[in-house]
């Protein structure tokens, strides 16, 4: 099978990217500042799940962060790290941080399962009392979507959840930060995990 030559040629700009190795190692560095902002960022998660390790429960604080990237999520490279990440089979309790390259940096909390009727009641209380107002939501079968479009998230408005956040196997919840505002990226992060652990309140036994 041949190439025609319009499939294979470059225009004058991917020339010049294509002979230009200064960007691909401006990336990596960029990569690596993430990875490095991340490292520390679990070091701070882990001490706040401490604080609230009754919330979480040990069976999911036990477990150690994962930081790792990808080249191609909606076709744009990215850097995550799951923390805390507990993932057995419907049974899904996650918080990702989540860098996206050319879009922004979010983090999402990610309840499934038994861990969805855990917390569920509580969140929805926090949101009817307009603590979660500015967050995004969505309820959802795929829970691994972290795109802030209508489709996959709406925002919570006056203590009032978007119609997207019904009818789901997996509760969502996100916030989105600025790429233009990267120095304070690490306060965004720790001051959003630190109102998610909070509101992870178990539901209390229904009475006999």
């Amino acid at each position: 099978m041949q190439f025609q030559e319009e499939e294979f040629a470059l225009s004058a700009e991917e020339l010049a990217i294509v002979m230009d190795s200064a960007w691909i190692m401006a990336k990596l560095r960029i990569t690596q500042k993430v990875y490095a902002l991340f490292g520390r960022l679990s070091h701070h998660y882990s001490d706040l799940l401490a604080m609230h390790a009754a919330n979480a429960g040990s069976e999911v604080t036990a477990i150690a962060p994962k930081i790792y990237r990808g080249e191609s999520y909606r076709q744009l490279p990215y850097v995550m790290m799951d923390h805390p990440r507990f993932f057995k089979k419907e049974d899904v309790l996650a918080i990702r941080s989540f860098f996206w390259w050319g879009n922004h940096f979010s983090i999402h909390l990610v309840l499934g399962g038994r861990y969805k009727l855990l917390y569920e009641k509580n969140i929805l209380k926090q949101v009817r009392l307009g603590i979660m107002d500015g967050w995004y939501v969505n309820s959802t079968n795929d829970p691994w979507q972290h795109y802030f479009e209508p489709d996959n998230y709406g925002m919570i408005v006056n203590g009032s959840l978007p119609a997207i956040a019904s009818d789901g196997i997996y509760l969502k919840l996100a916030k989105q930060h600025s790429l233009k505002d990267w120095q304070h990226a690490e306060t965004f992060f720790l001051q959003s995990f630190d109102h998610l652990v909070r509101i992870l309140q178990p539901q209390p036994p229904e009475s006999l």
